[in-house]
């Protein structure tokens, strides 16, 4: 068992972790994840209503602008769940008159987590398909078609917020039914994302020691 245990870590760490390491030790590709990453947890937040604009409200009649305010008893909220996966704010960081910010500790980590796990994955998959010979090569396309469905996967929380903001009965009526899935949303999202990042960095590692070895032996010949 424990010899089993040793060689998935030995596993991970010489590819698929060493996939990640070839793509994130690129600037423009770390620079690229880090803003998808940061895009999709920021639209995570509003589309969970932790982001709330209101033009027509004036936040300083409730706070002063700008602060943060703690919520009563906020040890007993921390993980109290108002759906699945959306847990109550503990705390309310006032930032102009008109904007708040909710922080819920849960739902910062798992937006977080998913934002991570977005932007490397789609980094990956441009950095396959923009390489040397990338684009001639049909396992970078298709690393790249398996980030998209992530990134879809990965917004399915948002698209109750978007049908709701287009309107209409149809609207409506799958507003209603993406509610009702939502709590499969999430979960589904952090398999596609992790089952595909390791799958693409191991690619990736995989393919630059073969790009190696083919190297070594046209210097040996």
């Amino acid at each position: 068992m424990l010899a089993r245990l040793e060689s998935g870590v030995t596993w991970f760490r010489d590819r698929i972790w060493k996939g990640i390491k070839t793509v994130l030790a690129r600037r423009r590709y770390r620079t690229l994840a880090l803003l998808l990453g940061l895009a999709f947890f920021l639209l995570y937040l509003f589309s969970i209503q932790h982001i709330v604009y209101l033009p027509n409200v004036d936040f300083s009649y409730q706070a002063s602008i700008p602060s943060v305010r703690l919520v009563s008893n906020w040890t007993a909220r921390v993980f109290k769940t108002r759906v699945p996966f959306i847990w109550e704010p503990i705390a309310a960081v006032y930032l102009t008159r008109h904007l708040m910010i909710q922080l819920a500790l849960p739902n910062l980590l798992l937006g977080g987590l998913l934002g991570s796990l977005l932007g490397i994955n789609l980094s990956m998959g441009f950095f396959e398909l923009f390489r040397e010979g990338g684009l001639r090569s049909v396992d970078s396309v298709r690393s790249l078609a398996a980030a998209i469905p992530s990134l879809l996967t990965g917004f399915a929380c948002c698209a109750p917020t978007i049908l709701i903001a287009i309107g209409g009965s149809l609207a409506a009526g799958l507003s209603a039914g993406l509610v009702a899935a939502r709590p499969y949303f999430l979960p589904a999202s952090l398999v596609i994302l992790l089952l595909n990042a390791g799958w693409t960095a191991g690619n990736i590692s995989y393919e630059g020691v073969c790009r190696g070895g083919v190297i070594d032996v046209e210097i040996d010949g």
